[in-house]
């Protein structure tokens, strides 16, 4: 079953306001009716669909995860595409939003005078099936009962929404929409503002008291940040919509004293404590200093047994490592020196470790990433990548083009682009691209291919297998072989080139682009066993030449 839908952004929109029966459910999802009938109701029983498990809180207990294990797993990551579409954002929601996260949220309460947090208690629990049906039979869907169902049957497990599902997420989202209306106009209303990262509540202030319609401090001054109570409209605006306050977790924090937003203080900017950063600090050094093992063992023995469980399945410090790193890097930005330094130390003690914003890329004098310089190709028959050459334009693989084509950021699935042909080679494999986008903000420097040889080291981007959601893959590799492929000179690597990758940039080691993947295979279990071709780019002089030689 394909995981992607090959359909617009568009279509899929109207498609869903469409819907009236199972059979549309299963056209949509681009799947056979037989095929979502046996899935949702003749299939092995559904306890077996689901793999639960527990994952330590921070605040102590734990908290199940039911992830989906089969193929109702690639049913609901389609559905989610098409919920991705449909649910209309309100600005005061951050969780689950591409171009949003818990540091945007984070922005929107700095330097108040008083931050109130509220946990709502058992969230996606609380999200029951007959929540989810009258969420789609209602407004603003409106979908038939037999729509409705449907889609509560995709998206539930065990009679709620499953922490661990892909649609879970956003239509979580979708059922709170008349909840962070209600809070929005009632913030509003006292003073606040209002925003939501799933079950975590903030309302923030700017006034000389925080205002009592919507909280007031039980136990402590205001200024510690010890318990408050949430007032009682507040309370019912949260009840009647079927959630409850979590009262263990309720607290007003003023200026004086460090105030917090999912996890971040908000006092000045956006920031993580400076415990986290001196914790990354130890690692990295005891890494250096006795090594990788002796290092990893010390941190599992003493390290808190709650994020042992979450950490130690992970693949040990070197993974714990790069992941505090990259959130230290969410929060503080790429051009942060602390987190350029955490990458430098990486860096010496990891060689395969290249964060996608490590190489600096100069364009009209301004730092940019990566990031910025490749985008995902899709079509109705394909999937491919794409990147921006400085002095060429967008340039990918002939072969990836076919039907209506469009490019988009990973960083920004959502946002489209139109695509036109400027030039095009089947005999090269190679296309050069006019994209509906200004492409200044990332541009690739071509590379010397007469300096290669065996062994070199070089770095793979694109995006194999693209998932809605998937961020931009960056694989490590060397040069294995020089060769010639029917006539052309090829050059081949042992990075792998999944499908999907054909068409994106291999460097070299200063980040300059020396070749165009194109030959690789579909399917990532037999990747280890390949070598991959890369056309060098110094074939795109030669389209240009041929294509300026036919046109005169």
């Amino acid at each position: 079953m394909d995981i992607l839908l090959k359909r617009k952004p568009e279509e899929l929109c109207k498609l869903f306001a469409a819907l009236n029966s199972r059979k549309d459910v299963a056209a949509l999802l681009e799947i056979p009716d037989k095929v979502l009938i046996y899935h949702l109701y003749v299939a092995k029983k559904r306890s077996q669909q689901y793999r639960t498990f527990s994952v330590p809180k921070k605040s102590g207990g734990a908290r199940q995860i039911c992830a989906p294990t089969s193929a109702i797993k690639i049913i609901q990551q389609k559905l989610n595409m098409v919920l991705q579409n449909i649910y209309k954002k309100k600005a005061a929601v951050h969780g689950f939003i591409y171009g949003r996260s818990i540091v945007s949220n984070a922005w929107k309460h700095v330097r108040k005078e008083f931050v109130l947090n509220i946990d709502l208690l058992d969230f996606f629990p609380s999200i029951t099936f007959p929540r989810v049906y009258g969420m789609f039979l209602g407004k603003p869907y409106r979908l038939s009962k037999e729509v409705a169902t449907v889609l509560a049957q995709i998206c539930c497990f065990d009679g709620h929404l499953p922490q661990g599902a892909p649609t879970s997420p956003i239509v979580s989202n979708m059922v709170c929409a008349r909840l962070d209306g209600e809070l929005e106009r009632f913030a509003r209303r006292s003073d606040c503002l209002y925003t939501r990262y799933a079950d975590d509540i903030t309302f923030s202030a700017d006034r000389a008291d925080f205002p009592e319609q919507v909280a007031t401090v039980t136990r402590a001054p205001v200024s510690q940040g010890i318990e408050a109570d949430v007032a009682p409209e507040l309370e019912e605006i949260i009840k009647s919509n079927g959630f409850s306050i979590n009262t263990r977790k309720v607290s007003i924090r003023g200026r004086d004293s460090r105030q917090q937003v999912t996890g971040l203080t908000v006092n000045e900017f956006p920031n993580v404590r400076r415990k986290y950063v001196n914790q990354i600090r130890a690692m990295l050094h005891a890494w250096e200093k006795y090594g990788l093992e002796a290092a990893e063992k010390e941190f599992l023995e003493k390290h808190d047994i709650k994020e042992r469980g979450v950490f130690g399945a992970s693949g040990g410090l070197r993974e714990i490592v790069k992941g505090k790193i990259n959130f230290f890097k969410m929060v503080r930005g790429p051009e942060n020196p602390t987190y350029l330094k955490f990458c430098e130390q990486l860096s010496k003690l990891d060689p395969e470790f290249l964060p996608v914003f490590e190489h600096k890329i100069m364009a009209l004098g301004k730092k940019r990433t990566f990031e910025d310089a490749v985008f995902v190709l899709e079509s109705n028959e394909t999937q491919g990548t794409a990147f921006v050459l400085e002095d060429v334009g967008v340039v990918t693989c002939a072969h990836v083009l076919g039907g209506n084509i469009f490019a988009f950021k990973a960083s920004n699935p959502n946002e489209h682009y139109k695509v036109d042909i400027a030039y095009k080679s089947d005999r090269l494999d190679i296309a050069v691209l006019s994209i509906e986008r200004k492409c200044e903000q990332g541009l690739l420097r071509k590379g010397n291919t007469k300096e290669l040889k065996i062994g070199d080291s070089i770095k793979l981007l694109g995006f194999p297998k693209y998932g809605f959601g998937q961020t931009l893959q960056v694989h490590p590799g060397v040069i294995v072989g020089m060769k010639r492929h029917f006539g052309r000179p090829r050059i081949n690597i042992n990075a792998p080139v999944i499908e999907g990758n054909s068409g994106g940039p291999v460097l070299n080691e200063r980040g300059q682009v020396i070749g165009i993947a194109v030959t690789g295979v579909d399917k990532v279990e037999t990747f280890a066993e390949c070598e991959y071709g890369v056309i060098p780019i110094d074939c795109v002089a030669e389209l240009l030449a041929e294509s300026s030689e036919e046109a005169e």
